[in-house]
């Protein structure tokens, strides 16, 4: 997760502006407010899914809420 993060902000700034700089300055702001957000959303989850899904479900069920994290 956190690489993956790192990656979206930077490319962010460069798509944006054209520029690691704004991708850097975008990454220190925004990165560890995203960070506190993956790490309340993402246990619960794993945990549904090692709990209570069974096996054939799985990629369904944890796909579906990386399409939410991701458009969220």
């Amino acid at each position: 997760m956190p690489a993956h993060q790192t990656l979206f902000f930077y490319s962010m700034g460069l798509v944006r502006h054209g520029s690691i700089q704004k991708g850097t300055e975008l990454w220190k702001e925004n990165w560890f407010d995203g960070m506190k957000l993956a790490l309340i959303y993402w246990p619960p989850i794993v945990i549904g899914l090692f709990t209570f899904v069974p096996t054939r479900y799985g990629n369904l069920y944890n796909d579906s809420f990386a399409l939410i994290w991701h458009v969220f």
